[in-house]
């Protein structure tokens, strides 16, 4: 589940300030206000703002676009995704709306539809740095790590000072076995990047790979006390629609979007190096701290700790930990093949069944998966 913690995603915006000393009256004056208030994370504000503006310009795809980041950010998914929706509805050519839309379809687990949208993103021009590097982390998601590894490529060749880039392709070579690449890669987003928790946890997993545990260890205490969080930010250029109406200069909006918790992320490989030591306590107590650092969202730290919890006894806790990983992460089948081994054990077979078959229709290839987890737990 390495690269999962590529997918663990989040939002920020920042916004240029406006000055609106007056009460709006145009699309345009709403659109503004709706912007200040995005900044101030007024999200309830800016919505109303944005809407107000779509009701006085029906047309208007760029209150449309930031209507989705607001809902976006107040965590209001599928508000987010029709309004993504109606701003490439009306206008297609709408490059930065299809990155965004693509960011929302990677934290739904679509990532067929997700790489369309960064396919579309890349072929209007947009940002090619972070679209490159959205098309890779989803194919890396799908499998794909070959053409993953030639997206990070691209988005080195456009931004070659970007760590998190380096750090990309670095996890994805290290998924090939391709151990000196991956270590030369984590260098130097570490030469980039000296405090970057992600470079250290995943130069850590390298490290491990290469037998080297004591650096390991290091990399991994480093990355733990660490409290930088890499984020991909997006510059969406200012369009005719988003210019100030009582200025009359242009406003830009830095909108976005996928942002993984490496600190979460080095607490979750630690936690793994404790359950190797069946040390079960510390790799729990590790696995719960990467929950708490991510504000109870990570959902492969309540993966791990199942596991953990299942080791140790705690079936009723390993249970509460697969509902909660499945409600972060529902398109995910593996979770419900897991869930379902576990209410094998605890002779629920009908509910073990449901968890099953559902994992089927989400992924048809996951029956190996099934029938040996079936066993196993029937065995014990």
């Amino acid at each position: 589940m390495k690269h999962l913690s590529l997918l663990l995603l989040v939002l920020t915006v920042f916004i240029t300030p406006i000055s609106q000393a007056q009460e709006p009256r145009s699309a345009k004056d709403y659109f503004a206000r709706g912007e200040e208030r995005l900044e101030r994370q007024d999200f309830d504000g800016a919505i109303a703002d944005f809407s107000k503006a779509i009701e006085k310009k029906n047309n208007f795809a760029d209150a449309y676009s930031e209507r989705g980041t607001a809902k976006f950010l107040k965590g209001e998914m599928e508000g987010a995704l029709a309004d993504y929706n109606k701003a490439i509805e009306l206008k297609p050519d709408l490059a930065s709306t299809y990155y965004y839309r693509a960011s929302i379809r990677m934290l739904k687990g679509d990532t067929a539809a997700a790489i369309n949208d960064y396919d579309r993103a890349i072929s209007l021009g947009h940002r090619l740095d972070l679209s490159y590097m959205g098309r890779g982390a989803a194919r890396r998601m799908k499998g794909d790590i070959d053409a993953a590894i030639t997206d990070f490529d691209a988005a080195i060749a456009h931004n070659p000072n970007w760590a998190q880039a380096y750090i990309a392709r670095g996890s994805a070579r290290l998924a090939k076995q391709e151990l000196d690449g991956a270590l030369a890669d984590l260098n130097r987003a570490i030469e980039l990047e000296p405090d970057s928790v992600g470079a250290y946890s995943t130069r850590a997993e390298v490290r491990k790979a290469r037998g080297d545990l004591a650096g390991a260890r290091e990399d991994l205490d480093k990355a733990a006390v660490t409290r930088s969080d890499h984020t991909i930010t997006v510059e969406r250029p200012a369009s005719e629609e988003t210019i100030n109406s009582s200025t009359g200069r242009a406003v830009r909006s830095d909108a976005i979007i996928l942002s993984s918790s490496s600190t979460a992320s080095a607490h979750l490989q630690r936690g793994n190096m404790h359950l190797e030591n069946n040390d079960i306590d510390a790799a729990i107590a590790d696995f719960s701290k990467a929950i708490e650092v991510s504000g109870n969202t990570y959902f492969p730290g309540y993966i791990n700790r199942a596991f953990a919890r299942q080791k140790k006894g705690d079936l009723e806790g390993a249970l509460a930990d697969y509902n909660k990983a499945i409600e972060l992460s529902p398109r995910m089948p593996s979770i419900y093949v897991m869930r379902g081994a576990l209410l094998l054990r605890q002779g629920k077979e009908t509910e073990a069944q449901k968890d099953f078959d559902h994992a089927l229709k989400l992924d048809p290839n996951i029956k190996t998966l099934i029938q040996t987890l079936s066993q196993a737990a029937r065995q014990r």
